[in-house]
């Protein structure tokens, strides 16, 4: 009922009802060098970073994400690529349990609209104090990399964009804390 919402600190507070539907899963890296951002809409990418399980957030972001930024220049033929604001999160399982805290989906989602890819644009203009809105086309990049030796306690799994029909996606407002009614929260 209503506009469609899923409120990731209460549960209770979702309107959307998840249908389950079996998919087949397969490890990517052996087709690794065929995958495209313009077909699949990703990529698996080799990047040698200094960040670690252990590492200072804090201390290594810049670094790490002009690293980061080079290698989606390199990877996308952007004329430029910017971070978005820190840009890094550190997720731990233990911290994962800690009530009121986000830890991994267990469902399938993308994370941008074109209307929230557009307000994190007016975001980062603000932040890096540069004007990015003339450009005449953007695109948002999500990198993840993971900290844990293996075996780790969650996978990541992608969506090959190609197999998903435009009428089976539902738009809804993700509320991960106040304001919830502000769009693209």
């Amino acid at each position: 009922e209503g506009r469609a919402r899923v409120d990731v600190p209460d549960w209770s507070r979702t309107n959307l009802v998840l249908d389950k539907h079996d998919v087949r899963i397969f490890d990517g890296r052996a087709e690794r060098h065929s995958l495209s951002f313009d077909r699949e809409g990703f990529q698996l990418l080799d990047h040698e970073s200094p960040i670690d399980a252990d590492c200072d957030l804090e201390a290594e972001a810049a670094g790490y994400l002009e690293s980061v930024a080079a290698l989606l220049t390199q990877a996308s033929g952007a004329d430029l690529v910017v971070a978005q604001g820190t840009g890094l999160l550190k997720r731990h399982a233990e911290r994962a349990k800690v009530a009121g805290a986000v830890g991994p989906s267990r469902w399938a989602h993308m994370d941008y609209t074109a209307y929230s890819a557009r307000k994190w644009v007016e975001w980062i203009e603000g932040w890096q104090n540069l004007e990015l809105r003339h450009y005449p086309r953007f695109a948002v990049f999500q990198t993840w990399r993971c900290l844990s030796p293996p075996h780790q306690d969650n996978t990541l799994v992608l969506c090959d964009a190609s197999t998903i029909r435009p009428e089976a996606l539902i738009v809804f407002d993700a509320c991960m804390r106040q304001p919830y009614e502000d769009p693209g929260n």
